[in-house]
């Protein structure tokens, strides 16, 4: 268990929690010492101001989405509880708050925090199948009150099923994370056109978008990178797709 799981059980111990639920979470935070406010951010969707043995967290008064500001505000309890003897002021935008796996290991443990406190572990795999549908994710995203992002991100990284993830903007990919046990390399495609062969383009192309329970299977090697992979191997792509953003978030899976 990482360092950011055991703190988010320490809290949950700490309040006497059990589920995600049971308190608010603005209430854990308070009860924690440290206390919250909406605001102007230039630059970032939250920050965390540590002064002595308390904080002041600032929410961007832009973000009005609860499943972000949900997990805007566990990240930033997640530096108050692992990090206020390291750094006074823990600045955090779209990129410090997605891609954990990419950043330093404060943003990471801040994440890890968020995750297991939002969507802990044990309750999280009890709403999972043995199989994949995209639907679990939408599923799971309701019910724990969490954006698409980071429920799939959570997915992929508690190995319940192997599953790819590629997210993009405006047409270019802008990260990639397979779960663990994910079993084909991906291509290298980071600041790189979507292949022209996927769902996602498809996306970008014309606006196209289905239903999670629409399944696409589109050319295994669009995506994906490997001498265990012949030509006409075919894999599962589905885009949630977001017009707002021009963005897609697409999760690769194979029977």
């Amino acid at each position: 268990m990482n360092k950011g799981q055991l703190a988010a059980k320490k809290v949950y111990d700490f309040c006497g929690m059990i589920t995600p639920f049971d308190i608010p979470l603005e209430d854990v935070v308070l009860a924690r010492g440290a206390n919250v406010k909406r605001g102007i951010i230039k630059g970032a969707e939250g920050r965390i101001l540590f002064s002595d043995n308390s904080a002041m967290i600032t929410v961007s008064d832009k973000i009005n989405y609860q499943p972000r500001l949900n997990f805007i505000l566990a990240h930033e309890l997640g530096h108050f509880e692992l990090h206020r003897d390291r750094a006074k002021l823990y600045s955090d935008n779209n990129k410090t708050l997605h891609e954990w796996f990419k950043k330093g290991s404060q943003e990471s443990e801040a994440n890890q925090f968020a995750a297991e406190f939002l969507m802990p572990e044990n309750i999280f795999r009890g709403q999972c199948d043995s199989n994949f549908n995209p639907k679990i994710i939408e599923a799971l995203s309701d019910y724990f009150k969490t954006s698409l992002i980071a429920t799939a991100i959570r997915y992929a990284d508690l190995n319940i099923f192997p599953v790819c993830i590629f997210y993009c903007i405006d047409g270019i990919v802008q990260w990639f994370h397979p779960s663990e046990n994910f079993p084909y390399w991906c291509r290298e495609l980071t600041q790189l056109k979507v292949p022209s062969g996927s769902v996602a383009a498809e996306f970008f192309n014309d606006g196209t978008t289905y239903k999670a329970d629409d399944l696409q299977d589109i050319e295994a090697f669009e995506w994906l990178d490997d001498k265990k992979i012949d030509k006409e191997k075919l894999i599962f792509e589905h885009c949630f797709t977001s017009k707002n953003y021009n963005s897609t978030l697409s999760i690769l899976w194979e029977d």
